[in-house]
C-alpha cells in the first residue's frame, strides 16, 4: 500500500511539473535568438496555393479578399497539431495524448479508493477535460494578446501608407509605435528579420501571425501580398479591415458580457446550494451524516455531484464564444 501511495504521489508531481512547464516554460520566445525563431517558423510555412488561385481571379483586391474570407471561415477543423501550434506548446501530439491518459488513470485510481462508480465514470474523462482546457486557455491568451493591439496597428499602417510610405516601411513604423511586449510587434519583428535574412517577400509576409488563431490575420496577409503583386489601394482595404476588426471586438465583448452574466448565475445558485447543505449540516447533522453513511444515500450524493459537474461543463460549452 505504501508503494502505491508513493507511486501516486510521483505521478501527481510529474503531472504538476509538466503543467507548470506548459504554462510558464513554453512562452519564452523573446529569449531565444531571432534566427532560431525564424528557422522554426519557416519549417511550417503556409503553402502559396491559395495565392495562386487568387491571382487567377479578378484583379480587384476587394473581391479577392472576400473570397479569401469565405475560405478562412470554412477551413478545416481545429486539429490537435493546430491547437498545439496556436498555443505555442512545443510538444508532439502523442505526448499530449499520453498526458491525457496518465491524468485519467490517476484520477480513476484515486476515485476507486474513495468513491463508487458514479465518480469513477466521470474521472475517466478528467484527462481530456483538463488538458483541453489548458491548451484552450493558452490559445485564448495569445488571441487576446494579439487582438488587443491589432486594430490600432492596422490604423497606424493606414496612416503611414496615406502619407506616402511603402508597405514594409509603414508596417515597421506602425509596429514601433506599439508596446515592446506587444505580440503584434513581435510578429512584425519576425517578419522583418525573415526579409533581412533573404527569405522571399511572399513567404515572409505570409508567415505573419501563422501561429495565432485570429480570423482577420489571413485577410491582412492576403491584402498585403496581393497589393505588392497586383497593385491597388491598400490603405482603403486595410481601413475597411480595421473597421471589421473593431466591430468584431465590440460584438465579442458584448456577447462575453451577456454570457458572463449567465455563467455567474450558475455559480451563485451553486453557492446557495452549498450554503444550504452547510447550514443543514450544522443545525441537523444527522440528516446529512445518515445519508452519507448509507450505501444508497452515498450513491445519491455522488450522483448529485456528478450531475452538477456535467451541468457546469455543459453550460461552459454552450456559452463558449468562438473567435
Amino acid at each position: 500500500m505504501n508503494i502505491l501511495i508513493l507511486g501516486i504521489m510521483f505521478l501527481v508531481c510529474l503531472i504538476a511539473g509538466v503543467i507548470v512547464y506548459l504554462l510558464f516554460g513554453m512562452t519564452k520566445s523573446k529569449k531565444t535568438s531571432s534566427k532560431s525563431q525564424i528557422q522554426n517558423i519557416m519549417q511550417a510555412q503556409r503553402s502559396n496555393g491559395n495565392l495562386s488561385r487568387a491571382e487567377q481571379r479578378n484583379n480587384k483586391l476587394d473581391k479577392v479578399l472576400l473570397s479569401t474570407e469565405k475560405k478562412v471561415t470554412t477551413s478545416g477543423d481545429m486539429t490537435l497539431p493546430k491547437k498545439l501550434r496556436y498555443a505555442r506548446w512545443k510538444m508532439p501530439p502523442i505526448v499530449f495524448i499520453v498526458l491525457q491518459v496518465v491524468i485519467s488513470l490517476v484520477a480513476v485510481f484515486m476515485a476507486n479508493i474513495f468513491f463508487d462508480w458514479p465518480i469513477i465514470c466521470v474521472s475517466i474523462f478528467l484527462g481530456p477535460i483538463i488538458m483541453n482546457s489548458l491548451v484552450g486557455m493558452a490559445m485564448n491568451r495569445r488571441f487576446k494578446s494579439f487582438d488587443k493591439d491589432y486594430p490600432s496597428f492596422l490604423l497606424n499602417v493606414v496612416s503611414m501608407l496615406r502619407i506616402g510610405m511603402n508597405v514594409v516601411t509603414a508596417i515597421q513604423s506602425a509596429a514601433e509605435g506599439l508596446n515592446p511586449e506587444s505580440l503584434v510587434r513581435e510578429e512584425v519583428t519576425l517578419m522583418l528579420d525573415r526579409l533581412k535574412l533573404g527569405v522571399s517577400e511572399d513567404k515572409s509576409i505570409g508567415a505573419f501571425g501563422e501561429d495565432i488563431n485570429h480570423p482577420e490575420i489571413e485577410l491582412f496577409v492576403q491584402a498585403v501580398i496581393l497589393s505588392r503583386r497586383l497593385g491597388g489601394n491598400l490603405s482603403d482595404t486595410l481601413d475597411r479591415l480595421s473597421q471589421q476588426v473593431r466591430k468584431r471586438q465590440f460584438f465579442r465583448s458584448s456577447a462575453e458580457a451577456a454570457v458572463s452574466l449567465q455563467r455567474g448565475s450558475i455559480w451563485v445558485i451553486l453557492g446557495i446550494m452549498v450554503s444550504l447543505e452547510g447550514y443543514i449540516l450544522v443545525t441537523s447533522p444527522d440528516l446529512i451524516m445518515t445519508a452519507i453513511n448509507d450505501d444508497f444515500g452515498w450513491l445519491v450524493w455522488q450522483g448529485a455531484v456528478v450531475t452538477i459537474f456535467i451541468g457546469i461543463l455543459w453550460v461552459r460549452q454552450v456559452t463558449k464564444i468562438k473567435v
